[in-house]
């Protein structure tokens, strides 16, 4: 009797374990069942998962499709409004509210507007300037500035070249960019015709500071130039945002030599000139600068508009006073400059025109005049005055803010004997 108890209680015993396990294992999601049943719905799942993401695929190429991106670089008197309108879209509300937070109020000239847009519905804008980048998004309707850093950096440099055919091409070959060249052309535009002075043989040296914002090139600043023209070598010291000699005479003279950089003189000033176009000899009181069609022409010295428009065979002229002695005139003008007008006042080497044929002429060139009392001279013979002395004082602290250079500039001065 107890050995058959003993038994039926091993047997219950093991009965309640394999109900107890079977209990416990058929709710875990390993049991056949429950891998079964997931196998069933995975698949299901997985159908629809592919067609939902397919979907969405499809909606973002398409997104992509729609989107239109729209680059802009200000030019003057534009602004973000401006802009907008030239693609067809409105102005968000937020965008020309002022508040000190917004800097999309003030956007400069040449700053980058990139307008991201879908239809006629605007996404975002984006202005990058050297300083920051502010950002629109319509999404949530907020405007974000990121300040950039900028690191600044000064290099010295030298430069010099002895000139083979042309002093353009030497300047390049020896290293100077484009505006360093028209930069040394201008210290020296007053002693040195660079179209008809320069010789094989000349030479010429720099010492500059360039200035880099994040690695990129910004500005350029000569501070000493040498020349040497001819056997005579000329000298320019850079002081209080000018140039003068190392005795304190500034190079800027009463008038420049020519109104247009890097010519040809196609005809001399000649009172017995065999007229081109009439076949006549008749006089030529001035000189004709030929260069191609929109070289700018500058005024050749301070003076007041006394005269613009069409004047018969001239074409489009502008007549300069300058004081009460001299006066010049430009010829043959394609387009004037906008802005000029009669009455105005004109600085040295400010823009006035540009190189053009009207009138009675062969080509496109710039007839220029000078004019002393009235009478006119020959501008390439006329010895003009020179500009103010440095005081005694001064030739002191500009000797002083060059003194640590000197020993660069000699070098550069016995480079090319």
């Amino acid at each position: 009797m107890k050995e058959f108890l003993y038994k039926s209680k091993k047997i219950i015993s093991i009965f309640i374990i394999i109900i107890v396990s079977i209990y416990l294992y058929s709710n875990k999601p390993y049991s056949l069942y429950e891998i079964n049943r997931i196998d069933k719905i995975d698949n299901i799942k997985v159908k629809g998962n592919k067609y939902f993401y397919l979907n969405e695929i499809n909606k973002i190429k398409k997104q992509k499709k729609e989107l239109s991106t729209k680059t802009f670089y200000v030019k003057k008197n534009e602004n973000i409004s401006l802009l907008l309108k030239k693609i067809n879209l409105l102005t968000p509300a937020l965008i020309v509210k002022k508040t000190k937070n917004n800097c999309f109020n003030n956007i400069n000239i040449n700053d980058e507007i990139v307008i991201n847009y879908s239809g006629n519905k605007l996404k975002s804008i984006i202005r990058k300037s050297k300083a920051d980048k502010c950002v629109y998004e319509s999404n949530s309707n907020s405007i974000v500035n990121h300040k950039l850093s900028i690191s600044e950096d000064i290099e010295q440099r030298v430069y010099f070249n002895k000139i083979k055919n042309s002093f353009y091409s030497s300047a390049i070959n020896s290293g100077l960019n484009p505006n360093e060249i028209m930069s040394l052309a201008d210290i020296f535009g007053w002693d040195i015709d660079f179209t008809q002075d320069i010789r094989k043989g000349d030479s010429f040296g720099v010492v500059l500071d360039r200035k880099y914002s994040n690695n990129k090139l910004g500005s350029s600043l000569i501070k000493y130039a040498i020349f040497k023209n001819r056997k005579k070598t000329y000298e320019a010291y850079y002081f209080n945002k000018k140039y003068y000699t190392k005795n304190g005479n500034s190079m800027r003279k009463q008038f420049l030599r020519a109104p247009i950089d890097f010519y040809r003189i196609s005809s001399r000033f000649d009172r017995k000139r065999l007229h081109p176009i009439f076949k006549k000899v008749r006089p030529h009181l001035g000189t004709d600068y030929a260069a191609p069609t929109g070289t700018p022409i500058y005024s050749t010295g301070d003076g007041k508009i006394i005269f613009k428009g069409k004047k018969g065979g001239y074409g489009n002229t502008i007549i300069i006073k300058h004081g009460n002695i001299y006066s010049t005139l430009y010829a043959h003008m394609s387009k004037f400059k906008k802005g000029m007008r009669v009455g105005k006042k004109v600085k040295q080497k400010e823009i006035i025109g540009y190189v053009g044929s009207t009138g009675y002429s062969t080509g496109p060139h710039v007839h220029y005049e000078f004019r002393v009392r009235g009478k006119h001279k020959n501008s390439l013979k006329v010895k003009f005055k020179k500009g103010k002395k440095l005081s005694n004082a001064n030739i002191k602290k500009m000797r002083l803010s060059h003194k640590m250079n000197e020993s660069i500039y000699s070098w550069v001065k016995g480079a090319y004997k």
